[in-house]
């Protein structure tokens, strides 16, 4: 999916803010949102017979706990961690709304970091194979 084509019109944001209210708006809306301040859109849970392991995992970077579905979730917070360019992190941070092939999706990226100069970093841990051909963008 081509974002750029598509533009900002076509994705919309779901957060919680600072109040805890549950909020939504277009992405245009929200290109100023603090989301490492914020709290996440959605607990991670853990169940009886459960493949993947939980684990929470305590950034130095932000001094706050964050709450991983994965092994591999946790390293990839270690390593944002750790990386000297990452100025703050938050897991769960939002959930993108789009239009896709069969509806209206939507998709909570595992983690968001915030650079030392401004900049963001969006990431998600999943493996490709797991991921839907109109989910890709």
């Amino acid at each position: 999916m081509d974002v750029g084509r598509l533009g900002q019109a076509a994705f919309e944001v779901g957060y919680v803010d600072e109040d805890c209210v549950h909020r939504r708006e277009p992405l245009s809306a929200c290109w100023t949102l603090r989301f490492e301040r914020l709290s996440p859109v959605r607990t991670v849970k853990s169940y009886r017979g459960q493949k993947s392991v939980t684990r929470d995992y305590w950034a130095a970077t932000t001094a706050r706990q964050l709450s991983c579905e994965s092994h591999l979730e946790r390293h990839h917070a270690m390593l944002m961690d750790f990386d000297p360019h990452v100025a703050a992190l938050a897991g769960q941070p939002f959930r993108l709304f789009w239009l896709g092939r069969r509806g209206r999706r939507g998709h909570v990226p595992d983690f968001f970091a915030r650079l030392d100069d401004g900049g963001v970093l969006v990431v998600d841990v999943r493996p490709d194979d797991r991921i839907e051909p109109d989910e890709r963008f």
